[in-house]
């Protein structure tokens, strides 16, 4: 069986994982006298936020205040395993997306306390970004595992190429496959290849099936 630590199935039977973000606003803080936002953002599987902070190392919640948490995401039609491959693959396209954001995960505590924190000045951007990034990589992690597209519309979303996407990467690909069956391309880490990959893996495919 598939391990993951964050989904698990409840005695009902429903498949049990949280998205989850709260923010570090204790006054020992030193940054929320500077006006930044810290965040921790992540995957738990506790049935409850209160068990979830039950559980972590330092006992004392002062300043902890849960902004989101979500366990209402996950397709109760997947299997355990392919639940658990979505939650892992999620929890990784996540970190990538936020740092091609421009955030990085900041650990501040004792590594195996598994608290790593997101920064920013700006704390509906800081948010947003979280969320969105979320959303995104639910979608990329379930169509990988199932070979299917996101049965939840609020997930799919129009692909926008990113800056110098279509410049440097999807238009000389399409017009090179106009006269030839295939090409490969180098791009920069962090140019978002993963992305305009997906897209020209799905076009290919509905042009298999005679339906681009």
């Amino acid at each position: 069986m598939t391990n993951t630590s964050g989904i698990k199935v409840l005695e009902n039977g429903k498949l049990h994982a949280v998205r989850y973000i709260w923010e570090d606003g204790s006054p020992s803080n030193e940054l929320v006298n500077k006006g930044i936002t810290r965040v921790k953002s992540g995957i738990a599987r506790e049935d409850s936020y209160r068990e979830y902070f039950k559980n972590l190392k330092r006992t004392d919640s002062t300043g902890r205040k849960m902004i989101m948490w979500n366990d209402n995401y996950i397709d109760q039609n997947l299997s355990y395993e392919q639940a658990a491959e979505v939650v892992t693959k999620m929890d990784n396209i996540f970190c990538r997306k936020m740092i091609d954001k421009g955030y990085r995960s900041i650990d501040i505590h004792n590594v195996d306390m598994g608290t790593e924190f997101y920064e920013g000045p700006n704390r509906k951007a800081l948010l947003k970004a979280i969320n969105d990034s979320w959303k995104d990589a639910y979608r990329i992690a379930y169509e990988a595992v199932t070979r299917t597209e996101c049965p939840d519309a609020k997930y799919i979303s129009e692909f926008n190429p990113r800056n110098m996407q279509q410049e440097a990467i999807i238009d000389p690909v399409v017009n090179y496959l106009k006269n030839n069956d295939r090409c490969s391309i180098e791009v920069p880490g962090g140019s978002g290849s993963l992305s305009v990959q997906l897209v020209f893996q799905r076009l290919c495919h509905k042009a298999r099936l005679g339906r681009y």
